[in-house]
């Protein structure tokens, strides 16, 4: 079966002035895309110095870190100019900047046994701020 673009135009036509389009197409919903604190465990291997000697330990500990959560308006719509026949409007709630943090990993072990006075500093890339941009990319 075949459509003429006059005929999907007439269509589109009929479905407005009716209101049968989704409501999903029709809401003003507004976006809510929040910089929200998160609590991450965190386990890394390293050899450290401790009292003049390399020790290979493992360090532990939960960070409080950035991220990223929230709802953002996203649509699809039907196009008579776009194909197949619908247009896309995805957006995400995603990361907008980052900047570097140091974290510091107090609880470190040797097998079992914790050493004292030990600890292993590093860094991260932790989010700086949140927006609803286009999902793609």
């Amino acid at each position: 079966m075949f459509v003429s673009l006059g005929d999907l135009t007439h269509i589109w036509t009929v479905v407005v002035s009716l209101g049968l389009l989704p409501m999903v197409a029709l809401a003003t919903e507004s976006d809510d895309c929040n910089l929200l604190q998160s609590t991450v465990p965190i386990t890394r291997f390293a050899t450290l110095s401790h009292r003049g000697n390399s020790v290979g330990v493992m360090c532990t500990g939960d960070v409080v870190l950035n991220k990223c959560e929230g709802t953002c308006v996203s649509s699809v719509s039907p196009s008579v100019t776009t194909y197949p026949g619908y247009r896309k409007d995805c957006r995400c709630c995603k990361e907008t900047a980052t900047e570097t943090k140091s974290i510091t990993l107090r609880e470190c072990y040797r097998g079992s046994q914790v050493v004292p006075d030990l600890h292993y500093t590093f860094d991260v890339r932790e989010i700086s701020g949140c927006s609803c941009l286009n999902c793609n990319g």
